[in-house]
């Protein structure tokens, strides 16, 4: 490998290597002792890869290590920016410290809570995480749920969460990266790449363009988060719903069995059960009429709106039913014997009335 085919291939100006005062010779030392140690890294990735697999919340994995050729174009990129920086064959090792680099792709973004108390449980941590940021996101999320990390706002919008763990697999120990993101910010970074480097990395237009993707990419990660919450919401408040038509159902035939038991004409009774029948039915219209998206697809204006409607409506049953039964005839205490027509506090208890004085009710 002839340096100065190096350079032109990795775009590293000539001027700025010779400033490092590098030796190509100590380089090419460096680039032959990892070509012979990289079985080794393999091994030690293939460890990790296999642990982090099993994340729960992990939607693929990523990985590599490092091409000898890329090692030796970060030592001097790193030199360029630092010149006091000292990396040499004996000490490479311990300064290039994602050799190793695995990455773990999430759904949405809230995963990441779950999957970063997985790596914490299963690794050391050699430094703080990273946190690499857009400008203008919100540094709050990312203290309250790291110990100090180190954010970073980046120049390109690149968006993802840095470890640097240990691992000691045999006995030697070895360092890796392990870089966490959604897949709307893995897709960006593609993009990205992949149009920016080698070539055109400094144009202005294609900058442009690529953080108007970049803001596209973020508010399409949020959407999805959101769009995961509300669905989770929506299941746990149809749930809800489906219990409120259970307490329905139950209290229809409590009140059926209790008019059963009045002394009242039958055609009395009739009228009493369609009433109670027309209360129930305004009261599955008001919990369960539904919206249908321009999609087709069917919601609960109550579970968009919450199960206030559902609630009242019970309330509505409970209520009506008393203020007919109190209308029509005695009722008669299942526990105590007393009877009367005050009987708005009603409390049906299994498959039992009781008066007030037996059970008082606070509500519903």
């Amino acid at each position: 490998m002839k340096k100065k085919d190096f350079l032109e291939k990795y775009r590293i100006n000539e001027r700025d290597y010779d400033k490092c005062k590098f030796v190509w010779k100590e380089l090419l030392a460096i680039k032959e002792d990892y070509d012979e140690l990289k079985s080794e890294y393999e091994a030690a990735m293939k460890n990790i890869v296999e642990v982090v697999s099993g994340f729960n919340k992990v939607h693929s994995v990523r990985f590599r290590v490092k091409d000898s050729e890329h090692l030796i174009e970060k030592i001097i990129r790193k030199r360029i920016v630092d010149k006091n920086r000292v990396i040499n064959r004996g000490n490479y090792r311990d300064e290039i410290k994602d050799l190793i680099g695995v990455r773990l792709l999430h759904l949405y973004k809230h995963d990441f809570h779950e999957i970063n108390e997985q790596i914490k449980g299963s690794y050391d941590f050699v430094e703080k995480p990273t946190v690499n940021i857009r400008k203008g996101d919100n540094n709050e999320f990312w203290n309250n749920h790291l110990d100090n990390p180190q954010i970073h706002e980046h120049a390109s919008g690149y968006r993802s969460v840095h470890y640097v763990i240990r691992t000691t697999p045999t006995k030697k120990t070895f360092f890796a990266e392990i870089q966490l993101r959604t897949i709307f910010e893995e897709g960006w970074s593609e993009v990205d790449h992949d149009l920016r480097y080698p070539n055109n990395m400094d144009n202005e237009i294609l900058q442009e363009y690529l953080m108007m993707f970049n803001r596209i990419a973020g508010s399409a990660d949020e959407m999805g988060s959101f769009i995961r919450l509300l669905t989770n919401n929506l299941q746990k408040r149809e749930l809800e719903l489906a219990n409120k038509e259970g307490k329905i159902s139950e209290l229809t035939n409590e009140l059926n069995e209790m008019i059963d038991k009045l002394k009242i004409s039958k055609g009395e009774k009739d009228k009493l059960e369609e009433k109670i029948a027309d209360l129930r039915m305004n009261s599955e219209t008001k919990a369960f009429d539904p919206i249908v998206s321009s999609n087709g697809q069917r919601y609960n204006s109550t579970v968009l709106g919450g199960v206030m409607g559902a609630s009242n409506s019970l309330n509505d049953v409970i209520g009506g039913a008393s203020r007919l039964i109190s209308a029509y005839g005695e009722f008669r205490c299942g526990n105590c014997g007393y009877s009367g027509k005050e009987i708005g506090n009603l409390m049906i208890t299994g498959n039992k009335s009781r008066c007030p004085r037996c059970y008082p009710v606070s509500s519903f």
